[in-house]
């Protein structure tokens, strides 16, 4: 999933709820955003939702 500064995480639950139901084991992030301080924080708001439907996240690194 990209998260860019428009991302709001709370629309990601239907996303959630759906890798849940398929038995998904993680949710693959990427860094979109140049502002390290907000990035942090959706990125620990997602793996809080992720938590909450037994995924776990993780951050894809690029150049």
């Amino acid at each position: 999933m990209k998260v860019t500064p428009e991302l709001q995480v709370d629309s990601l639950r239907p996303f959630m709820e759906a890798g849940f139901a398929f038995e998904a084991k993680q949710v693959i992030t990427a860094p979109y955003d140049p502002d390290l301080a907000r990035l942090a924080g959706k990125l620990a708001a997602i793996a809080d939702l992720a938590a909450e439907h037994d995924l776990g996240t993780v951050l894809e690194f690029f150049p």
